[in-house]
């Protein structure tokens, strides 16, 4: 099932080379295709989202070998990836092909069980080749190609459909920022409209999207102006949510220029690159929240039961782990000790909890999000510190209680590891630390240094000739009991670690 660019009047398919065995012929203007291992350390689907994205921003072409060749139940591409990876090289043919240097890129291979996919990007000077099928590539209106839709036939991650598509979605938005008519103050759109499961297992759930993600990916892009907008550069709106096995559920992604390309100050050449990140001051958490759901036809004591035992977690933590203790704000850290009889923290004592029963969904499910914040006016940096967060979902193999337990347990090793992120903001931060300015150096302060960061800085390396550095700061501290069996944990480094990369430099102009 593919992905497709769509609007009222207008529908492009990009076009998939099926042939599994087929020997890629390039012309003497197409380089060599950069060699990826698909099976490299964790071997999951992101190898295969971000070496498409990176290719199809870089225009280069890439081959993927061995795509999941570690999962021993189903390897190679599933209908996720392959929506993914296609969104993502259909948007960017939409740009691309507005661009008098460039007519696009063609995936070889694509599709369900494959375990080779290449992305084969041709320049303008390859006359042999054009992306769409009896179409030149410049003869589309720009507002034709303004709004898409990844849909994989599942319950596939909606909020891994978005990585996929996030970043060419965005550069898309970028390289047209200009409002339609003078005056007009409503700056142009890039709508995707994502479809499959709103809260899947073994991924970022929409709520982390919505709750750490987005906010975080506006302040990045919002900081570095001083133009005011109340538009935000990323809005995620939830429209259905849909859980297992039927999926269903629709999200829709706007995303608009950031608000300094509409400055009448700025020039062409001022904001071009991304801006390099800098998050190495170990701030306070100021605030605590717990979102519960039940969903469908899924009892509400399901959703009590997982807050419950979240905030039996969380104040035991608080009697029990130093660490954990000394992150909070108003704490005096002089005064911080091992005894377990110290005040209960206000912020503990008054934990924000939202309940709430989703109708409007396909499918029934439960879940928990936890979200530490903060306290970001402690400190004059203008890039605000996301937020960290922790969940878990209802499984009938684990009690509503463990599974709030569980999800808690996350949360206090993450804050007491004295990181600027949590794990699943650590390898989506990679790209953006890849691709930024390289006049100056990019810094991330983390904590254990998961096996999915591992590869992605392996996968940006290879895709855009960076370089990352990784520095432990704390040889010898543990950095706590790892929770056996949880998804990312397997092949972790623990301990603290700082993140260090020069940027590539890539322009979006």
């Amino acid at each position: 099932h593919l992905s497709r660019c769509t609007t009222a009047q207008h529908y492009a398919t990009i076009r998939i080379v099926k042939r599994r065995n087929m020997s890629l012929t390039t012309s003497k203007h197409s380089p060599k295709p950069i060699e990826i291992d698909g099976s490299y350390k964790e071997g999951g689907g992101q190898i295969l989202r971000n070496a498409i994205t990176y290719a199809v921003l870089l225009q280069k072409s890439v081959t993927i070998s061995n795509i999941r060749a570690n999962r021993p139940k189903s390897p190679g591409v599933r209908p996720q990836h392959l929506a993914g990876m296609t969104l993502a090289a259909e948007i960017g043919n939409a740009y691309l092909g507005r661009r008098e240097d460039s007519v696009g890129g063609v995936l070889v291979g694509a599709e369900v069980g494959a375990k080779k996919v290449s992305y084969v990007y041709h320049d303008h000077d390859d006359t042999n080749y054009h992306c769409n099928d009896g179409d030149d590539g410049h003869d589309n209106d720009i507002e034709h190609t303004r709004r898409f839709v990844g849909d994989p036939g599942t319950a596939g991650s909606i909020a891994l459909l978005l990585q996929a598509a996030f970043l060419p979605a965005l550069v898309k938005a970028m390289r047209y920022p200009h409002p339609k008519s003078p005056g007009d103050t409503i700056m142009p759109t890039v709508t995707i409209e994502l479809r499959g499961g709103t809260n899947a297992s073994m991924a970022p759930q929409i709520d982390y999207i919505t709750h750490v993600f987005a906010p975080y990916i506006n302040s990045y892009f919002q900081h570095d102006g001083n133009y005011a907008s109340d538009e935000k550069p990323l809005e995620i709106q939830i429209i259905k949510r849909g859980y297992y096995p039927k999926g269903g559920g629709i999200v829709h992604v706007h995303l608009r220029p950031p608000s300094f390309l509409a400055s009448p100050t700025a020039t062409s050449k001022q904001h071009t690159t991304f801006p390099p990140i800098q998050l190495t001051k170990c701030l306070p958490i100021a605030s605590i929240s717990i979102k519960a759901f039940h969903a469908g036809k899924c009892p509400d004591w399901v959703a009590e039961k997982m807050v419950s035992g979240a905030v039996k977690e969380l104040k035991r933590a608080w009697k029990e782990n130093l660490r954990f203790r000394k992150r909070f704000l108003n704490v005096n850290v002089g005064e911080v000790s091992e005894e377990s009889n110290m005040p209960m923290s206000p912020i503990i004592n008054d934990i924000d909890i939202n309940i709430t029963h989703e109708t409007n969904c396909i499918g029934s499910g439960s879940g928990i999000l936890l979200v530490a914040s903060h306290n970001n006016e402690s400190h004059h940096e203008p890039l605000h510190c996301p937020a960290l967060a922790s969940s878990g979902l209802g499984d009938r193999k684990v009690t509503p209680l463990q599974t709030g337990r569980n999800a808690a347990r996350e949360l206090v090793e993450c804050i007491a590891s004295g990181g600027c992120v949590d794990r699943w903001m650590q390898d989506q931060i990679i790209p953006f630390m890849a691709l930024a300015d390289g006049t100056q150096q990019s810094e991330v302060l983390t904590g254990e240094l998961s096996q999915h960061t591992q590869t992605a800085m392996k996968v940006a390396e290879q895709m855009t000739g960076c370089k990352f550095e990784v520095e432990r700061l704390d040889c010898g501290v543990s950095g706590g009991t790892e929770q056996q069996g949880c998804y990312g944990e397997t092949g972790c480094i623990v301990g603290r670690h700082i993140i260090r990369c020069c940027g590539s430099g890539f322009s979006y102009y």
